[in-house]
């Protein structure tokens, strides 16, 4: 999880195996045409058999993956409150920024499952068991939220900008946190949005109210 896939480079340098590979599929269904229409549509049939199956295949294991995600966020927060997010290009390096130390690793961490506390948001993610968030953001910590448009590594989706003290911190809304980020509705994202603004704005009333 949370591999930003193949470079350009490597996939400029597939793009003409794969095209070989479909113009020898496509040969060889017309070649079963001549000999016979029965015989085309069969291969035809074949093709789609095969290209249904793998894409089964992926769907299953991307939400076998994504329970076994949400099952470890479960028992490690104590809660099923969990709202998928995802860590866009910069997270990483601004994660370092605030923490002092590398928290998250662009080949193991992409996706992950954020829980709003009364005093915090904290971010769990991970096929293993494990006890503590990846990492905790402390709402005195934060100075200022925001919405923007985020690049994932996925695509750009709408997302959330926390401004601390140490520096700024981005995340992006998204539906799934397992393989490619599957992206929701500006609707669903502004309600997130507010979830967490509300979880912010309300602390910091409490505070003020001591």
């Amino acid at each position: 999880m949370g591999d930003k896939g193949p470079s350009r480079a490597a996939l400029w340098f597939m793009l003409p195996m794969m095209l070989a590979g479909a113009i020898r599929v496509a040969m060889h269904i017309v070649e079963r045409f001549d000999r016979s229409t029965a015989a085309g549509v069969s291969a035809l049939i074949q093709l789609t058999a095969i290209i249904g199956g793998i894409c089964v295949f992926f769907f299953l294991l991307g939400y076998i993956l994504e329970q076994i995600v949400r099952v470890q966020a479960k028992r490690a927060s104590g809660t099923k409150n969990l709202m998928p997010m995802n860590l866009t290009v910069l997270s990483y390096q601004q994660a370092f920024e605030l923490k002092g130390e590398v928290v998250f690793l662009p080949k193991k961490h992409q996706g992950v499952l954020l829980v709003i506390r009364a005093d915090c948001l904290e971010l769990f993610t991970g096929f293993a068991p494990y006890p503590d968030p990846l990492m905790r953001i402390r709402f005195s910590e934060i100075q200022e939220m925001s919405q923007k448009t985020v690049q994932l590594y996925g695509g750009k989706e709408p997302g959330v900008s926390f401004e601390c003290g140490g520096g700024s911190f981005e995340l992006g809304f998204v539906r799934t946190v397992v393989f490619r980020p599957i992206g929701i509705s500006k609707a669903s994202a502004q309600r997130h949005f507010d979830e967490i603004r509300t979880a912010w704005e309300s602390y910091e009333a409490a505070v003020a109210a001591d």
